[in-house]
């Protein structure tokens, strides 16, 4: 039995190394970034909206993100790693095209309606740089090609 002192043990928690404390405060600058952006808009929304929100300065925002852009960019492969499952799901777990495709939908809305999937829907990728964008693309290429083989096979098997 754990002792007194030692509370990690007693409360089943442990102590975060650096890179999980890094990694936890940035996804808590891109979940408010993409409520700000949902709420505002990306173009009217700035660093030192964040920074103050977050109670931060800005320059301390610069330690884990390099630009608006890029914190739009990690918002967007956020939800593309939401979706990706969801696809992989479907495909599994489906008996017929029809049903792939209902458990696709099911999995994409629920994801639509949280905060990155409301920036990836709200925000889009016009406001991206031309590079930034080009790293999406191949993600919008596997949706789109998984949600056409989805139909194709519920054409196929008549479902």
């Amino acid at each position: 039995m754990a002792g007194p002192r030692d509370s990690s043990a007693r409360w089943g928690y442990e102590v975060q190394n650096k890179e999980e404390q890094s990694a936890l405060k940035r996804l808590a600058i891109l979940r408010t970034a993409a409520q700000l952006f949902n709420e505002r808009g990306f173009y009217a929304t700035s660093l030192n909206d964040l920074a103050n929100l977050l109670n931060v300065t800005k320059p301390s925002l610069y330690y884990y993100v390099k630009s608006k852009d890029d914190i739009l960019l990690q918002i967007l492969h956020h939800a593309m790693g939401q979706i990706e499952p969801a696809i992989a799901a479907a495909e599994e777990t489906g008996r017929n095209g029809l049903e792939k495709l209902r458990i696709f939908v099911g999995s994409y809305v629920h994801v639509l309606t949280g905060d990155f999937g409301k920036c990836l829907v709200l925000s889009g990728t016009t406001p991206l740089e031309p590079a930034s964008r080009a790293q999406v693309a191949p993600a919008f290429r596997r949706i789109d090609q998984a949600v056409r083989r989805m139909i194709a096979e519920g054409i196929g098997d008549g479902s």
